[in-house]
């Protein structure tokens, strides 16, 4: 009885201090104190580093949208780098030289190894990293380059914004990016931000940091930009456009494989950062990342334990009645979903926030088990890219 009790409060702790006590802190550090940045409009070389595999549904016109952006074309190196494309991708590419430069892969590399392997040809003082399916606004390249004025900044990344028809998953989606938005631009005011964006994340030339394939650049990169003394931010107009996964697996497989290399992460930390030097971050990375991987596990280990001791008192026969009814109402999200409806506002966040959790539950068991993602599948329609 006395483990069934301590495995509740420790579940429901964790899970409670993932999603709003460590938000709760943030937020007030924020309000108390804030690390000023300052900003100009400067215009350094940039490098566009566009990672791409059987791209060709789309990398037209990210490349239309690339060129089209508002920046000096003769401070903005845009390149491409195809890991191996059996498709059109490479023959659309090369319609837009010689502006657009193409390096290919002669071994399938993933997107990390492949970026890691390019930016010896890169040539501009600032990289910026992106996705061939993200679309920046005009003159997102302008603000994202503004904080660089400041010495102390070593990285930043910009704000993500979903395109989607309406249904249960783009509304889940839709409410989750706003609430980690609002958490991302009270860290990055406090001091720096525990992962970027890799749809668009700009870094000095001197701290690109090339990785093994099984890591990945948003997760890394703050950590080891905060050991080397500088500040990772997020500014929120510095915007860039995605379609929504209006896919339930797609959804599912995104956030798995970002867990997974998440929990991969966590295990090699000490690489990256000097936890005895940066505690207070370490710890931040750990609440603001790790703790919300665990709220999965947190979430079935609450479950049964609530379960197992409803017979012991009304609080836990509570408890266990409001877990069933917020899956109740997460399974009647995705039948909905599944039907492409979206009547029921209701239903979208207990549904996004299970499919989430359970994917990082499953993440959890397969990094357990030995799984490490070198690649993987984006799931674009009319792709096989493996990045």
């Amino acid at each position: 009885m006395t483990c069934l009790v301590v495995l509740f409060w420790l579940s429901l702790f964790l899970i409670a201090y993932a999603y709003f006590l460590y938000p709760c802190v943030l937020l007030l550090a924020r309000c108390l104190k804030t690390r000023p940045v300052r900003q100009e409009d400067v215009e350094p070389a940039l490098s566009l580093l566009i990672p791409a595999f059987n791209e060709e549904g789309v990398i037209r016109q990210k490349l239309e949208n690339s060129c089209g952006l508002d920046y000096p074309a003769d401070r903005l190196q845009i390149l491409v780098v195809s890991d191996r494309s059996t498709d059109r991708t490479e023959e659309i590419v090369r319609e837009f030289a010689p502006r657009v430069e193409l390096k290919r892969n002669e071994q399938q590399l993933g997107k990390i190894g492949g970026l890691s392997h390019a930016v010896n040809q890169c040539t501009g003082d600032i990289i910026v990293i992106t996705d061939a399916n993200s679309f920046f606004e005009k003159e997102s390249l302008k603000k994202l380059v503004r904080g660089f004025a400041d010495t102390s900044v070593g990285c930043v990344s910009g704000r993500r914004v979903l395109r989607a028809a309406e249904s249960q998953i783009s509304r889940g989606q839709g409410l989750y990016w706003r609430y980690e938005n609002a958490l991302r631009l009270a860290e990055s005011s406090v001091h720096s931000t525990a992962f970027t964006l890799g749809a668009m994340t700009a870094i000095r030339r001197d701290l690109f940091l090339p990785l093994p394939g099984e890591l990945e650049f948003d997760q890394v990169w703050s950590l080891h930009v905060v050991n080397s003394g500088y500040r990772t931010l997020y500014d929120p107009e510095a915007v860039f456009v995605e379609e929504s996964h209006e896919a339930v697996a797609a959804e599912f497989k995104m956030h798995f494989r970002n867990t997974v290399r998440g929990f991969t992460m966590a295990g090699r930390m000490g690489r990256f950062l000097n936890i005895t030097r940066h505690p207070i971050f370490a710890v931040h990375v750990w609440s603001r990342k790790v703790a919300r991987w665990l709220v999965g596990l947190s979430g079935v280990l609450l479950l049964i334990s609530s379960a197992s001791l409803a017979l012991s008192g009304p609080f836990y026969r509570t408890v266990v009645a409001a877990q069933l009814v917020f899956y109740v109402f997460a399974l009647a999200g995705y039948l909905e979903s599944r039907r492409g409806a979206a009547r029921h506002k209701l239903l979208s966040t207990p549904f996004f926030l299970t499919l989430i959790n359970l994917s990082a539950f499953w993440a959890l068991v397969r990094y357990l088990g030995g799984l490490r993602m070198r690649t993987w599948s984006t799931g674009r329609e009319g792709s096989d890219q493996r990045t």
